[in-house]
């Protein structure tokens, strides 16, 4: 069909937006900053049972080896080289300069795809002296054993908190004395104070099969429709890429359905995804430009905006 019928054009256009956005392995994480800094206004040593609690405010903070990280559980992907502990409630937290650099490791991730909601990370090496309030002092250390960890909440590739994993207990090598835990939530930025940005690497929006269906009239009105299919093995969502939408530029002579068709596409799935033109006057008359508009991270902390014209030929 002359109206749509170089299919060919949108796979390439796809294309070209695959070559504009980062991509590295999909097997590995993006971050925007290497240097890094968690803040935690009132962390708690206590044990499992919550029983002789020390609260403190903890600043910690570190530099990632590398801006892509990968997906290797116990890997090391930084340190911590510095940790200042404030005034404590219920007693006293010591900590012993001389095991600094703590080592951070990677743990794990979870998804609620297209979107990563949390990265967690194991923090070992850290050794404190905890002694609540008329009790005895406990020695803790931290090993690949037994880390703490920390986990960082995730909302659109940023991070919007830091929150220590309460089931991660940390043995006392202190004779008698309780398995320790922490407890406890703040914020993960970079060292500068900007937002962290995290983002898996990899994927393509280039794998995608474009088929048109014919073109009907319903009740004067001219629809044609274009099915879009992700065929890709590294789907979209392992992009820095944010779910775009369509456009029809500031034309009203047409009316563009593709509720859900931009998000839908950054997984592969068997399942088409149609975008819908309805066009109202004389045969031949057509919209000069459908965009598909994507906004993504280009590894800093700045969202970019590609607008892909879509030629109707």
């Amino acid at each position: 069909m002359r109206h749509f019928g170089t299919l060919l054009l949108l796979s390439a256009l796809l294309a070209a937006l695959a070559q504009q956005v980062e991509s590295a392995s999909a097997t590995s994480f993006k971050i925007n900053a290497r240097p890094f800094r968690f803040v935690l206004p009132s962390l708690t040593f206590t044990t499992p049972e919550g029983f002789a609690s020390v609260r403190c405010p903890v600043t910690l903070e570190g530099s990632l080896h590398s801006g892509v990280i990968a997906k290797v559980a116990r890997s090391l992907i930084g340190h911590i080289t510095n940790q200042s502990f404030g005034s404590c409630t219920g007693g006293t937290v010591r900590t012993y300069g001389e095991s600094l650099p703590w080592h951070v490791q990677y743990d794990s991730f979870s998804t609620a795809l297209p979107n990563i909601r949390s990265v967690t990370m194991r923090v070992v090496g850290m050794m404190v002296l905890v002694t609540p309030t008329g009790l005895g002092s406990c020695s803790y250390r931290t090993d690949n054993a037994s880390p703490a960890r920390f986990r960082m909440s995730l909302y659109g590739g940023e991070v919007i908190g830091l929150t220590a994993v309460e089931s991660a207990t940390i043995p006392s090598a202190t004779f008698f004395c309780p398995s320790g835990v922490l407890r406890g939530s703040g914020q993960a930025t970079r060292r500068d104070g900007g937002p962290l940005v995290v983002g898996l690497a990899g994927g393509t929006l280039g794998s995608i099969r474009a088929q048109e269906d014919p073109s009907r009239m319903i009740r004067g009105q001219r629809q044609v429709t274009i099915t879009l299919y992700n065929v890709a093995t590294a789907p979209a969502h392992e992009l820095y890429v944010k779910p775009g939408r369509f456009e029809l530029g500031e034309s009203r002579l047409f009316n563009l359905y593709a509720d859900g068709c931009a998000e839908a596409l950054l997984l592969p799935s068997e399942t088409g995804c149609p975008i819908i033109i309805e066009y109202i006057g004389e045969e031949g008359v057509r919209p000069k430009t459908i965009d598909w508009v994507v906004d993504y991270y280009n590894g800093s902390t700045e969202l970019e905006t590609k607008r892909i014209g879509i030629t109707a030929e």
